[in-house]
């Protein structure tokens, strides 16, 4: 049996071979092994001396007819696309794209817009108090108080913006010009007696022109 403090003798022929290399350490990886030879270029940093350089400002872009150039938006791409090294042509590529997504944009909420004010109005149309058979006279009556008190600026805030077709204001429209119809002076079927004419006790300086 072998003594366990005996040193073990290696085999005669248990020697390295001769064509193994050592592992290099960290510093040989990071180190170019030849020093004569050239890095490979970078592909994503090497100019390419063939493509046409940034201008150093764009000339007006192309817009839809209709649209203008919002100068505060070109402000701010420009430096970015002159950065990027984009020709005016590839620039203008870019403001199309941002050009048909402002068009789509808008077009979508004007038919929003218009869903909206037609709802208003079939709602109007359908009123327990005012819409239904009578619509088109009650409507008629609600336009005495706009024609009376309405400014122009009033009477194009509710073209333009569809608020006019409002149920809720065109009962109110409709609830003074009833007011106007039965005591109002001036009036188409209105009462004369100044003692009823309620319009003259809440504004007693308001015209009294008849309404067209």
């Amino acid at each position: 049996m072998a003594d366990p403090l005996t040193p073990v003798t290696p085999a005669p022929d248990a020697t390295p071979a001769p064509d193994a290399t050592p592992a290099p350490d960290a510093g040989t990886i990071l180190t170019n092994p030849d020093p004569d030879a050239t890095p490979a270029p970078d592909p994503d940093v090497t100019p390419n001396p063939d493509a046409t350089p940034a201008p150093e400002a764009y000339a007006d872009f192309t817009l839809p007819e209709g649209m203008t150039t919002d100068q505060v938006a070109l402000d701010t791409y420009s430096p970015v696309m002159q950065e990027l090294g984009l020709t005016q042509e590839q620039a203008q590529k870019l403001v199309d794209i941002r050009a048909n997504e402002i068009t789509a944009s808008v077009t979508a909420q004007n038919e929003a817009f218009d869903n909206t004010v037609k709802e208003w109005h079939t709602q109007s149309a359908s009123d327990k108090e005012f819409g239904g058979d009578a619509f088109e006279e009650n409507a008629k009556v609600a336009q005495l108080a706009i024609n009376k008190f309405g400014t122009p600026e009033l009477k194009n805030l509710l073209n333009e913006y569809g608020v006019g077709s409002h149920p809720e204001l065109v009962r109110f429209m409709f609830r003074v010009g009833s007011t106007l119809k039965e005591d109002g002076p001036g009036v188409p079927g209105g009462k004369k007696d100044a003692a009823n004419d309620t319009i003259s006790l809440l504004y007693p300086n308001a015209r009294t022109t008849e309404a067209k």
